[in-house]
């Protein structure tokens, strides 16, 4: 006869045959037995009976309970809504899943933007700059003119403030070149 897991419990009389303790729920369910308290606390989690030795007995129903709710709020989503979603019927959790997918599929686009922006900052103030400049500095480099700094940036005599190895005109930012600033009498070009 195959062993038997703890997902295969029977209640006998309301309570678990078998079951697993709470300390195996939370390894199972990979987070600690005071966030299976806490959830407990919150109504997410239905507490079982204690069996006869006095131990609360989980079955396979909170295991799942509580694997369900574990990735809903790692997936950043509150624990009341999750309260909600557990009661929900399964077109509505369905439909809330594809949604808070659609959501984490936004937020992995913005981490892969930022670290695409974070990989930039190795390329100083190509970061500063509309890929166009980028590319047209590039070109003045190739023809042998010296690299932009942010102190050729301020008109000639302008206060500026030291930054980094070079200095940034009073008030100016370090928004990307325009053709505005390129055309009223910066320096630098």
């Amino acid at each position: 006869m195959p062993a038997m897991s703890f997902l295969d419990s029977e209640l006998v009389e309301g309570r678990p045959k078998r079951g697993i303790t709470i300390g195996q729920l939370a390894d199972y369910a990979g987070v600690t037995i005071k966030a299976v308290r806490h959830y407990h606390k919150r109504g997410l989690l239905e507490e079982p009976p204690r069996d006869a030795s006095g131990y609360r007995r989980y079955s396979a129903r909170h295991a799942i309970d509580l694997v369900k709710i574990k990735t809903l709020a790692d997936a950043g989503v509150p624990l009341a809504r999750i309260k909600e979603l557990l009661a929900a019927d399964p077109d509505e959790f369905a439909a809330a899943i594809a949604e808070i997918d659609r959501k984490l599929q936004e937020r992995a686009e913005e981490l892969l933007r930022t670290r695409e922006r974070i990989a930039h900052l190795n390329a100083g103030d190509r970061l500063f700059v509309s890929a166009d400049v980028a590319d047209y500095l590039d070109q003045l480099h190739e023809l042998g003119v010296p690299a932009i700094t942010p102190a050729l940036w301020a008109p000639a005599g302008a206060e500026t403030h030291a930054v980094g190895s070079g200095s940034v005109p009073i008030g100016a930012s370090l928004a990307p070149l325009s053709e505005a600033r390129l055309s009223s009498g910066w320096t630098g070009l």
